[in-house]
């Protein structure tokens, strides 16, 4: 039998054969996510792609029930591969950002002038949190470090650092977090 009817009692409740055919999609299911998510997505972390399979299989399993309560479904298994690629085509294209080419009035590429790269875009956020951590206690040793010089030379070292860090409002909020403006020794 290819269609799929869901056996019901008199009392209208659903009995064990109907309890069995749910865990068995349900089993089915989450093997088919964590088939498409893992062959499509092998550079992420295993959390990730935990999340990725788990959000998948639950998108496919509210789908697949809505489509139910429409209409009876020849090939169901097929069908369910179909919604799984889909979700999981859905989720990725969500969660892509767009990046936009660079270029000059000649519309030519400008390779040169990117400044993020998509791989600094997609990092996990505790990732980027304890980048974050890391980067002001480097802040912090290198004001400690630069106060210890003599006043001229302390003045040449943070106008140099002003021109070469990425950030120049960090090094001021390190800087101000010792009681120092730097915008008056400029």
């Amino acid at each position: 039998m290819n269609i799929i009817e869901w056996p019901t009692t008199s009392s209208g409740n659903c009995d064990s054969s109907y309890e069995e055919i749910l865990v068995k999609f349900d089993a089915f299911i989450v093997a088919c996510a964590r088939k498409v998510v893992h062959e499509n997505s092998k550079n992420l972390s295993p959390d990730v792609l935990y999340r990725m399979k788990e959000e998948v299989a639950q998108n496919t399993r509210i789908k697949l029930w809505l489509a139910l309560q429409k209409r009876q479904i020849e090939y169901i298994k097929a069908y369910i591969c179909r919604i799984v690629y889909h979700e999981y085509i859905s989720i990725v294209r969500q969660n892509s950002p767009f990046v936009q080419m660079l270029t000059n009035e000649n519309w030519e590429n400008l390779q040169e002038s990117v400044m993020v790269t998509l791989s600094e875009i997609m990092h996990d956020p505790a990732y980027v949190f304890e980048q974050d951590i890391a980067v002001n206690e480097c802040m912090a040793e290198v004001v400690d470090a630069v106060l210890l010089l003599y006043p001229c030379q302390r003045r040449a070292m943070i106008c140099t650092l002003e021109e070469k860090i990425d950030d120049p409002n960090r090094l001021k909020e390190a800087f101000r977090a010792r009681g120092i403006d730097i915008d008056t020794l400029s």
